[in-house]
């Protein structure tokens, strides 16, 4: 008997009497004949509970889609808010006493100068403190928390908890009430709930109620018709994708990869950005790693079963084609049995 193995140990194992087609096995498994297109692949099932699919596909949407939007939109509104007080105030220039308090000055909330400057680093001494607020990132910074503080820019390293608090603690007319009022329902409903990785709170009127706050904030966002229109696409796209993977349907293979990689994604943005707690951020890294191993094990088994189905059908069809083979062998021949006999006869004519 003869055998080979692909990179995922699959064995190919052929009577005898078929050594002839093993090199093309031996090719085909070593991918040389091309690779196996799995994109349409119909899987039935995913190794997750329907509450963790909810939990994950909640998780990616707000990373991969409202976070974006958001900081584009913060960016925005704190630039041209920082740029009047500037003009106005002098925030860029300013010193102990007499430097800016509260804002608007009616606030309640007295402004966090421990975040810019490595103030911080003087404690308390607040006579000592640099209160020159040079760029409107800094800015930003004094209406947070300082651990909620410790982003560079509005990209990346600002996560959704500071984006949503900035919009909901800075007073006055720079954010629309009706966004404060979205964004005070994501942080609050979605967004917190989503740190405590509780997965038992996300059934199916939570995943909606999700979508519907996702939805609602960016029709808030005063977007462009074209990047409205095109981001409430993505939402919804996503949300059937998690309800088809939650209620049985069949989900192809491409839909795994796009979770896994999202997955994968989303625990690099989480250890990058986010400001939790320490136990919030290990249970949701502990719980996103386990998902993306579960789906790669599951891709793996999938690709695995597929390609022994390919290989017995490939095996099936090259044996039928050596049979063939050894047909028309026998036939050829036969017909140069007679060939011989008919030179034979016609040899003995001559002769005589």
């Amino acid at each position: 008997m003869a055998s080979c193995s692909d990179a995922n140990k699959l064995i190919i194992h052929l009577p005898d009497d078929q050594q002839d087609i093993e090199p093309i096995i031996l090719n085909l498994a070593s991918g040389e004949l091309g690779e196996t297109n799995l994109s349409d692949l119909p899987i039935t099932t995913l190794p997750l509970g329907d509450s963790e699919k909810r939990w994950l596909v909640v998780g990616i949407c707000v990373n991969k889609i409202i976070n974006p939007l958001l900081r584009k939109h913060v960016d925005s509104r704190l630039m041209t808010l920082y740029s009047t007080l500037k003009s106005v105030h002098q925030i860029d220039n300013q010193g102990y006493p007499r430097h800016q308090k509260k804002f608007p000055p009616k606030s309640r909330s007295t402004l966090n100068y421990e975040n810019i400057n490595s103030n911080v680093a003087l404690k308390k001494n607040h006579a000592a403190f640099n209160y020159n607020v040079t760029s409107h990132v800094d800015f930003a910074k004094l209406f947070l928390l300082p651990h909620m503080a410790k982003f560079s820019a509005f990209d990346d390293t600002c996560d959704a908890s500071a984006l949503l608090g900035l919009i909901c603690n800075i007073q006055g007319n720079c954010f629309d009430i009706h966004l404060k009022r979205e964004a005070g329902i994501l942080r609050s409903r979605i967004r917190n709930p989503w740190a405590h990785c509780n997965f038992s709170d996300w059934d199916e009127l939570k995943y909606m109620e999700s979508f519907q706050v996702m939805n609602s904030l960016i029709a808030h966002l005063n977007l462009p018709d074209n990047e409205e229109k095109n981001k409430r696409s993505e939402l919804t796209d996503w949300e059937k994708k998690g309800m088809k993977i939650c209620f049985g349907s069949s989900v192809d293979v491409k839909v795994v990869a796009e979770l896994k990689e999202e997955t994968k994604s989303l625990a690099k943005y989480i250890l990058r950005t986010e400001r939790l707690q320490q136990d919030e951020t290990e249970s949701i890294i502990r719980h996103l790693q386990e998902i993306e191993e579960n789906m790669e094990k599951f891709q793996l088994s999938v690709q695995n079963s597929v390609q022994r189905d390919e290989f017995a059908e490939v095996y099936r069809d090259l044996k039928d084609l050596s049979l063939d083979q050894q047909i028309m062998s026998e036939e050829i021949s036969q017909i140069k049995d007679k060939q011989k006999k008919v030179r034979k006869l016609q040899k003995t004519s001559w002769q005589n």
